[in-house]
């Protein structure tokens, strides 16, 4: 069953209406027909709908209210900045995993720099908005500006980690777990983390964490994380 966002109250009987956007996702991209059902959030409630396609417009009438899983645990993954096609998995796949903000943080061995362009920032939202369709999610991750390690205070969560790999072995972030509301985890570059930055990162609260015996990718490592958050806590 396929899913939109629209930013409209979703009662019981009740008809919506699309914007241009979604109707021509419906009609021509899907190709949905008439009496089909859909599911709709606003991010407070999540809904089935049936399709009313007429000739100038696409609708759909509220059938039913779907009992969404709540997220008991609010995940923050801070991602150093990586090459854009690796950022965009990460986004993607974060998205699918629950997490419930991302923070791009600007770091020493970036490969790459943040450029300011409100067409690539919309393609990221693009593919949280889409990624949260495809895995049904009653809402959309937060994503900020990039930011850089001293803006990092106000990005704490009640636990608060950065994935380290030369961190002793015995500190497993599977270890460090334990029950709470929301977990921060950052995510190191392409080039690593210098000591510098874990000196500073550490004195602002993170605790250094191993993610096992192997070198992961930037982009492996954040999916490991938070996987590793998931099954210790139950996002």
């Amino acid at each position: 069953m396929h899913q939109f966002f629209i930013n409209s109250s979703l009662e019981l009987k009740s008809k919506v209406s699309f914007d241009k956007e979604i109707q021509h996702q419906i009609t021509k991209v899907l190709k949905l027909h008439t009496d089909e059902e859909i599911l709709l959030s606003n991010t407070q409630v999540m809904v089935v709908g049936k399709m009313v396609i007429e000739k100038d417009s696409v609708s759909a009438i509220i059938e039913r209210v779907v009992d969404c899983p709540v997220q008991r645990i609010e995940v923050t993954l801070i991602q150093a900045l990586i090459r854009k096609e690796k950022f965009e998995l990460v986004l993607q796949k974060a998205t699918e995993l629950g997490v419930h903000r991302i923070v791009p943080l600007i770091m020493e061995r970036n490969v790459v720099k943040w450029e300011q362009d409100s067409n690539k920032l919309q393609r990221y939202k693009t593919i949280l908005k889409e990624a949260a369709e495809q895995c049904h999610r009653l809402n959309i991750p937060e994503l900020t500006q990039p930011v850089i390690i001293k803006d990092l205070e106000s990005y704490k969560s009640d636990l608060n980690f950065v994935a380290y790999e030369v961190a002793d072995p015995s500190h497993l972030l599977k270890n460090a777990l334990n029950p709470c509301k929301s977990v921060s985890i950052i995510i190191g570059p392409e080039g690593g983390i210098s000591l510098n930055e874990i000196t500073k990162i550490e004195s602002l609260g993170y605790k250094c964490v191993s993610l096992g015996s192997r070198i992961y990718r930037a982009e492996t490592a954040a999916m490991v994380a938070i996987n590793t958050i998931d099954c210790g806590l139950g996002i």
